[in-house]
């Protein structure tokens, strides 16, 4: 949070969303608006992925446009942050999950972290589909754009659905 001139403390960010990384407190939304200001970064939603060193890496998912890589954002970061808040991992997506109101879905990005995390590949959009509950048709169009064989795709995330523990 900040705190204002009047003396209230005004939250920036939900806490569970707040990353959590070698003993440092990472604002995923201050990553975000840095991000932002370059200039082909349409849209961009950062997550705390788990990791065994350092408790949480921070991981940006990034709609882009075309001749945009890794190392150009993470220069771009490293002027404008501290080196311990800029991404480690960047997942370069065509459109971010979002609910029917238009606001990102972190849990279901976290979600494909969390398969990523455990070796396994899944589609960004079959987690969407988790927990958007749109519709198997969304999600197929999304795969199809994708080149992605929706028969394996949606085989995998059920297979690894029910290996998951259950919370």
């Amino acid at each position: 949070g900040s705190l204002g001139h009047d003396g209230f403390l005004t939250p920036l960010d939900r806490s569970k969303d707040l990353i959590l990384s070698g003993g440092s407190n990472i604002n995923p939304r201050a990553v975000e608006e840095v991000l932002l200001q370059h200039p082909q970064v349409a849209e961009v939603s950062v997550i705390g992925r788990p990791d065994a060193e350092w408790g949480e890496v921070v991981v940006a998912y990034v709609v882009a446009g075309a001749g945009v890589d890794a190392a150009a954002l993470d220069a771009h970061c490293l002027a404008h942050i501290a080196r311990f808040k800029r991404p480690k991992h960047y997942r370069f997506v065509a459109e971010l999950p979002k609910n029917n109101y238009g606001k990102v879905l972190k849990t279901a990005l976290r979600g494909g972290e969390q398969v990523i995390a455990e070796g396994r590949a899944l589609d960004v959009a079959a987690a969407a589909l988790h927990h958007q509950r749109r519709g198997v048709a969304v999600a197929d169009r999304r795969l199809q754009r994708a080149g992605v064989d929706a028969e394996l795709a949606f085989g995998g995330f059920l297979e690894l659905h029910r290996t998951l523990p259950s919370r």
